[in-house]
């Protein structure tokens, strides 16, 4: 994986919520560059240009080339990132300094291959347990995925961490006994639904009795009130 992406940047002189809130505003957002032993830098970013490099297809895990005003340009990684949870807007970044000579930990999403013979010939249900891998590689090796083969799984059996295969430069961190992917039936389901059904015929008992219960009220309010009515 090699660098594809260029960014520029700033250096943020002012900190703060105000000051972010500002920046916000004016269409940009605060962002915070560290790692390699080197300096931390608070810096001023396009939000548009991070939300792109989290939608390419190697996401989070896509190196790119960060250009910050009075500093050579360096090689990043996206580390952590902040949506605004309504409207989704990137409101802030994390990038960290990156050495393409030596291997970091990142996770790895896993992608399914093949259809199961567990769904196929048995009516079971693929269910993805665990859906990032974590990894030690190269930058340069970072794959964009993790190739899981689910066409012989079938009932009992469980797809584990330690049986998948990846590259040689690619080192494998996630405990390998964790499962990945197995077949799941759906009987659980169905055994939810009777009690749902079983529930339906008391459910409207309830509501029936209490709406009767504030009509008798109500028509006792609207009778008493002519009484008064006369009394005055």
């Amino acid at each position: 994986m090699t660098a594809s992406f260029n960014v520029k940047a700033q250096i943020r002189s002012q900190r703060g919520t105000r000051a972010a809130r500002r920046l916000r505003r004016e269409g940009l957002i605060p962002a915070v560059l560290y790692g390699a032993s080197k300096e931390t830098l608070s810096l001023v970013v396009n939000p548009k240009e991070i939300t792109t490099i989290l939608n390419s297809p190697t996401g989070y895990n896509s190196i790119f080339t960060l250009e910050v005003e009075g500093h050579p340009k360096q090689n990043v990684l996206i580390k952590d990132w902040t949506f605004e949870p309504v409207r989704s807007t990137l409101l802030h970044a994390d990038f960290f300094r990156i050495a393409m000579d030596k291997p970091i930990d990142v996770k790895v999403p896993v992608r399914t291959v093949g259809e199961a013979k567990g769904v196929k010939l048995e009516g079971g249900i693929l269910e993805i347990v665990l859906r990032e891998i974590e990894i030690s590689c190269l930058p340069s090796d970072i794959p964009d995925h993790i190739p899981v083969d689910v066409s012989e799984l079938t009932f009992g059996k469980n797809i584990r961490v330690g049986d998948l295969q990846v590259d040689s430069r690619v080192k494998i961190i996630s405990d390998p006994g964790l499962t990945v992917a197995h077949i799941t039936t759906v009987k659980e389901e169905k055994v939810a639904e009777v009690v749902v059904e079983g529930a339906v015929p008391e459910a409207p008992a309830e509501p029936e009795v209490i709406k009767k219960g504030k009509t008798v009220e109500e028509g006792e309010e609207a009778e008493a009130a002519p009484e008064k009515a006369e009394k005055k």
